[in-house]
């Protein structure tokens, strides 16, 4: 089957894992500094 390239529920997924990602790695930086 073709997907279209524009598939909403990916991106957002993809998009909130990468969040997720940055935001953790902030965290531990911040706390590695304390």
């Amino acid at each position: 089957f073709c997907t279209t390239q524009n598939e909403p529920g990916l991106k957002e997924i993809l998009h909130l894992v990468f969040l997720l990602l940055v935001d953790s790695i902030c965290y531990s930086a911040k706390m590695s500094r304390l």
